[in-house]
């Protein structure tokens, strides 16, 4: 149809069509946020139940591990953790907001649904491409028998000053 026709505001600018958006063509970036929201993952059968809890975000950060884009940093989990059905005792604490089990992830591919999914298994409170060794985030962990808090507190995602804090607790 001739674009009068279709009563759009577009127009041919060359070899280029020109298309005027009315608001559902290039959809806004999701504005969801999680801040201050606490939410705790317990097994329950073969998954996993998810709820609000009323824990805070802990404040002992533990020791600061070292990071660069893309990388990665081992630990030993010095307790019994079970994911999905697996016990686990090495964990890698990945820059890119994530725990892997079994193998690191420091590939520097998109961050999507498949490549979480199609991973190493994963543990990831924040699953995005940041670059903790720019600006002034840093990234903590502090184990102890009962428990490991990885804190990642205010990192810079990849090429760009926008920050995340996010923490996970095992």
């Amino acid at each position: 149809l001739p674009l009068a026709e279709t009563g759009t505001n577009s127009q041919d600018v060359g070899n280029v069509a020109v298309l005027q958006d009315p608001g559902d063509i290039i959809v806004s970036a999701n504005q969801f946020d999680l801040q201050n929201l606490n939410l705790k993952f317990t097994r329950s059968g073969s998954s996993y139940d998810v709820a609000r809890t009323a824990d805070g975000f802990r404040s002992a950060l533990g020791n600061r591990i070292t990071l660069s884009d893309d990388d990665t940093s081992q630990f030993t989990v010095p307790f019994t953790f079970s994911f999905y059905g697996k016990d686990q005792t090495q964990a890698f604490l990945n820059s890119d907001g994530n725990i892997t089990f079994e193998q690191a992830d420091t590939a520097s591919t998109d961050r999507s649904v498949s490549r979480f999914l199609t991973g190493p298994p994963r543990v990831a409170p924040f699953f995005s491409d940041l670059d903790p060794s720019t600006g002034s985030g840093r990234v903590f962990l502090a184990t102890g028998a009962d428990g490991a808090t990885i804190t990642w507190c205010n990192v810079r995602a990849f090429d760009t000053a926008q920050t995340v804090t996010a923490q996970a607790v095992l």
